[in-house]
């Protein structure tokens, strides 16, 4: 293994042990007073996790990304497919990986990035992992995975694919930047029987804790993926954000457990 397949492999490592671990990816799910416009759930999947390995690594690395590509807006991929070639170097084989990328600017595309990559990392590499992927703006449909962003970055690349999906509205965005952090439980959980976006429409009550230990009721309609049912039951213990100054928005973190690697 070359030592730039090795810093790559260690760096997919760390993030898919990070996913299979006992505590799981958050999913952000936004709550909105307004019934009616409550927006889909939003899901910021590995920004917890690539924030660490980030970190772990000592911050930015562009030595893993194409030159061409250390500059370019960063969007959200999600793995669809891995196809091997027929060009190995030194042994090493060519893949083309495919991503499902969602950008900033709301904009989706089927991307892919022809790349060479030993077993190893092929073995932590699987269909539904979403990773941040640098993408061009003149509408060339190649990719690059952007193993050289800090957390922070990501984390505000996730919540501006969601605003530009319509799937998080900028209040909420804010709220999930800016909000406190804090514990609620979830007191009522009622199934209204429509579906909308593929998913449940549901309508969760909340007992949000302030820091002073006093509480406030919060009661909105949701749209929930069958992963999330297990998790937002009565008497379940969410993590929260939420402004001192607009209790009546919510945004809600789901500790959804991941599969594990293959």
């Amino acid at each position: 293994m070359t030592e730039r397949n090795r810093l790559l492999w260690r760096r997919v490592l760390l993030i898919c042990g990070l996913i299979a671990s006992a505590a799981g990816v958050y999913a952000w799910t936004s709550f909105s007073e307004d019934l009616m416009t409550a927006g889909p759930q939003g899901v910021i999947a590995l920004i917890v996790a690539i924030s660490v390995v980030v970190w772990l690594w000592g911050g930015e690395d562009d030595s893993l990304v194409p030159k061409e590509f250390v500059n370019l807006p960063v969007g959200i991929g999600t793995l669809r497919s891995m196809k091997r070639t027929t060009l190995e170097v030194n042994g090493v084989p060519q893949y083309d990986v495919t991503f499902d990328v969602a950008t900033a600017q709301g904009a989706r595309f089927t991307g892919t990035q022809r790349i060479l990559l030993d077993r190893e990392i092929v073995e932590e590499l699987h269909p539904g992992l979403e990773l941040p992927v640098h993408h061009r703006v003149d509408g060339r449909t190649d990719v690059a995975m952007a193993f050289d962003v800090d957390g922070e970055d990501i984390d505000l690349t996730r919540l501006a694919v969601q605003v530009a999906q319509g799937s998080l509205s900028p209040e909420l965005a804010d709220v999930a930047r800016r909000g406190l952090r804090t514990k609620a439980e979830v007191v009522s959980f009622e199934p209204t029987g429509a579906i909308r976006a593929g998913q449940a429409v549901v309508i969760v009550g909340l007992r949000v804790r302030r820091p002073d230990g006093s509480t406030f009721d919060h009661v909105s309609e949701k749209l929930i993926g069958a992963e999330e049912l297990p998790y937002l039951r009565p008497g379940c213990i969410v993590g929260v954000r939420y402004l001192p100054e607009r209790e009546d928005l919510v945004v809600t973190a789901v500790v959804v457990p991941q599969r594990g690697t293959r």
